[in-house]
């Protein structure tokens, strides 16, 4: 664990102690449904929205960033970061914490794209080959959490090729180098 790390635990189980009197004197409420309740001000629900009584909404999914923002936000920075740390074996538990990090967040942006079907064709394949990244993503998050890092390259590599399979597919001009050069 880092410093900062350690330092941050410290403060927070210094701060349990210290408000320990106080917490056992707090009283719990019975839970009840969460209600949906609208700011003062807040602007009118859009046209086609129905105005549903508290507690009974039903919230979905929905895009809200364009899937290139989501490419160049998400996965390309994190694709390079892991190609980085993959370049030669990571020594520490936290190049191997970052690592399966990095790769949960290209799985999870597997799930909004997703979300995100070609308007014209190709819903089937955008499906498809969404899933195929984040199963890919997937498979390198647990080949590093189990600090394996032959596996790790190999996810890697079929993490590669699911993206540029999804690019040629999609005529996307973009491809992905499965595996960086071994550095010395």
């Amino acid at each position: 664990m880092s410093v900062l790390g350690r330092l941050g635990l410290a403060a927070a189980m210094g701060g349990l102690l210290i408000a320990g009197p106080a917490l056992s004197q707090i009283q719990v409420r019975p839970s009840r449904k969460p209600e949906m309740v609208r700011p003062p001000g807040a602007p009118p629900l859009p046209a086609g929205v129905p105005s549903l009584p508290p507690g009974t909404a039903t919230i979905r999914p929905e895009p809200i960033a364009e899937t290139k923002l989501l490419m160049e936000g998400l996965n390309q920075p994190n694709f390079k970061g892991m190609q980085q740390l993959l370049a030669k074996e990571p020594t520490t538990v936290e190049q191997w914490t970052f690592l399966r990090g990095q790769a949960l967040l290209v799985a999870e942006a597997g799930n909004l794209l997703l979300l995100r079907p070609p308007k014209n064709q190709g819903d089937d394949s955008w499906q498809t080959q969404s899933a195929a990244q984040r199963s890919a993503a997937t498979r390198l998050a647990r080949a590093a959490s189990n600090r394996d890092y032959v596996r790790s390259r190999v996810a890697l590599a079929d993490l590669a090729n699911a993206c540029n399979k999804c690019h040629r597919t999609f005529r996307v001009p973009a491809q992905l180098d499965p595996l960086p050069a071994e550095k010395p």
